[in-house]
């Protein structure tokens, strides 16, 4: 309950202090649709991934699935929700990322401020191997 100087990477706040319009935006769309906030941070990656879903859908016509992955592998820094995101023929996973620094003090949350790493994952921390 008092914990203090304690940091954490989170796709967006939902304590109403994100620096994003867009994502307060998203918080009051949720909250008056379902009665509540999203729970944390990561409801907005689900989020970008239908947002992403809906362009691929529009861009291809329907909702083949060869198709589909096909426009998604087209997708480099496509805006969205949380930061652009990128996909590629060999890598359908984010290696790079926006996230918000959310410092605790006093057991409350605060946003600090947005970070994105400039350097990729590389594949043998991504996949965990040696």
């Amino acid at each position: 309950p008092n914990l203090s100087e304690f940091y954490v990477p989170t796709p967006g706040s939902v304590h109403g202090d994100d620096p994003n319009p867009a994502l307060e935006d998203l918080n009051k769309r949720a909250e008056a649709k379902y009665g509540n906030r999203p729970p944390n941070g990561y409801f907005y990656s689900g989020y970008a991934l239908i947002e992403l879903l809906t362009r691929a859908i529009e861009r291809s016509g329907g909702v083949d699935s060869a198709a589909l992955a096909a426009e998604f592998e087209k997708f480099n820094e496509e805006p969205t929700i949380v930061g652009p995101m990128s996909y590629t023929t060999e890598l359908h996973i984010q290696r790079k990322g926006r996230f918000l620094i959310v410092g605790i003090q006093g057991g409350k949350p605060h946003s600090i401020e947005y970070w994105t790493n400039t350097i990729p994952i590389p594949d043998e921390v991504l996949y965990r191997v040696k």
